[in-house]
């Protein structure tokens, strides 16, 4: 782990996380988790940790999504594995098994899920 001032516990996971699912995660989702974002009581629906994204390996194949945060009924809020630096987000309501575009990517899909 780097020792400069910038540094997060976070930093070596997120290397860690990204090379075993060979993706770059958005970088919104790098400074909301390195900034202390996780444990934030104010966003009202589970994000995700960096290590707990590989419990969503499999839907990356699948699906072509990744599931980074779960409401308080066990829907999924999914990133769109897209080409490019920031991914679309798509609520994945399970019981219906339906998928609808949220939000255009992390950070506006953050502010609306903020108390």
């Amino acid at each position: 782990m780097s020792t400069s001032g910038n540094s997060s516990p976070y930093d070596d996971e997120m290397r860690y996380v990204e090379s075993k699912l060979g993706l770059e995660l958005p970088l919104a989702y790098k400074a909301f988790v390195k900034y202390g974002g996780l444990q934030d009581e104010n966003v009202i629906h589970q994000v995700a940790s960096p290590i707990e994204l590989l419990d969503a390996k499999d839907y990356i194949v699948e699906k072509k999504c990744m599931p980074f945060a779960t409401t308080m009924t066990g829907d999924l809020y999914c990133w769109q594995i897209t080409p490019g630096i920031e991914w679309p987000v798509i609520f994945w309501l399970q019981g219906a098994s339906t998928f609808r575009k949220d939000s255009e990517n992390f950070s506006i899909w953050l502010s609306s899920s903020i108390r």
